[in-house]
């Protein structure tokens, strides 16, 4: 039984990022459009995650994680949208809370029962009082992606600062002509002496990040974090991987074009050049 779910869902993450695609240039799109992409995606996804998990029993289960999954997705809006007008702190910590409140019902937790925070390649969830299935106080896991995405960044850039929360990168030199900034998992790098709007719209890439591991299975984490009491205020519960980031990268990437790509239309939409004039 678990094998046919995996393979449903499978077929069925790579539809829905197949389909992620617009004829419209990348200024064209409407933010109502990004709007009700968000919401009824992350709602849908929600539900998969936890349908892949076990925890979808019931009608009931599954619209209540439709319900908080879709006010997370709207929750991600808001917080590209923040973050592409230069808020970046309070767009960071938002996108956080979205991609906690998601990642907590698909295991039929409480929406709050988890705050989790992204820093670099660590995650830290720290539980709260409206943690119903006991486990740790502080729980923490790890991409693999992102430790190599760290030392890639490292290698195009020259200076790593801590900005608005996030690890991120300068470069003196862009790697290719006309490139003004770009993302290695969950590390933004600008070239240096660019316009702020260049940061805003690198920024909404690692929100966009955020939003797809809070959709992606993972079948190398602990599940004992939702499913057993654990007196233990401390716990490494295994690897995190993204993998709706790579199934996107791998089924839409590969054969669109950079203007006609959903998460660069995005970002341009919520992002524009005049953003903090």
């Amino acid at each position: 039984m678990k094998k046919k779910k995996m393979i449903v869902a499978v077929v069925m993450m790579l539809l829905w990022v197949s389909v992620v695609r617009t004829p419209e240039p990348v200024h064209a799109v409407s933010e109502g459009s990004l709007r009700v992409y968000n919401v009824l995606g992350q709602g849908a996804l929600t539900v998969l995650r936890g349908v892949i998990q076990g925890e979808v029993k019931s009608f009931k289960d599954a619209g209540r994680m439709f319900l908080y999954g879709s006010a997370a997705g709207y929750g991600f809006f808001e917080a590209k949208r923040m973050v592409g007008k230069g808020h970046i702190t309070g767009g960071y910590l938002l996108a956080n809370l979205a991609a906690s409140v998601s990642e907590n019902v698909s295991w039929g937790e409480s929406p709050l029962s988890h705050i989790s925070y992204v820093l670099g390649p660590a995650r830290l969830r720290v539980a709260t009082p409206l943690a119903r299935k006991g486990g740790p106080i502080l729980d923490v896991t790890v991409s693999p992606a992102d430790v190599y995405a760290l030392f890639y960044s490292l290698k195009y850039a020259d200076r790593l600062t801590f900005k608005n929360g996030i690890l991120s990168f300068t470069a003196a030199e862009s790697r290719s002509e006309g490139v003004r900034g770009w993302m290695y998992g969950v590390f933004p790098t600008v070239v240096d002496g660019k316009p702020d709007h260049v940061f805003n719209h690198e920024i909404v890439h690692v929100v966009q990040y955020l939003q797809a591991m809070s959709i992606s299975p993972q079948p190398l984490v602990s599940q004992s974090l939702y499913d057993k009491d654990d007196s233990h205020w401390f716990r490494f519960s295994g690897l995190g991987f993204n993998t709706m980031k790579l199934m996107h990268d791998l089924a839409v990437k590969s054969f669109q074009s950079y203007d006609q790509e959903w998460l660069e239309i995005e970002a341009y939409a919520l992002a524009p050049e005049t953003a903090g004039e």
